[in-house]
């Protein structure tokens, strides 16, 4: 039906925005804020914003162990 191919397409719209915003986000991430945007980013069920921020924390433990 029309309106729940309308409700479909709304909520696709929807979750693009909301990673469009978790990216944009994730480039505040640093290491001074990374606790911040990952309790941010659990409470705020943003999955990509969180994903990314495990990321980052596993690159930082790499790196302190090359150094």
């Amino acid at each position: 039906t029309v309106p729940f191919k309308v409700r479909s397409i709304n909520q696709s719209l929807l979750d693009h925005l909301k990673q469009r915003c978790e990216r944009a986000l994730f480039h505040a991430v640093n290491a001074t804020s990374i606790e911040f945007m990952m309790q941010f980013a659990q409470h705020s069920n943003a999955k990509h914003l969180e994903a990314m921020c495990l990321h980052f924390e596993r690159n930082q433990k790499l790196g302190s162990q090359v150094a």
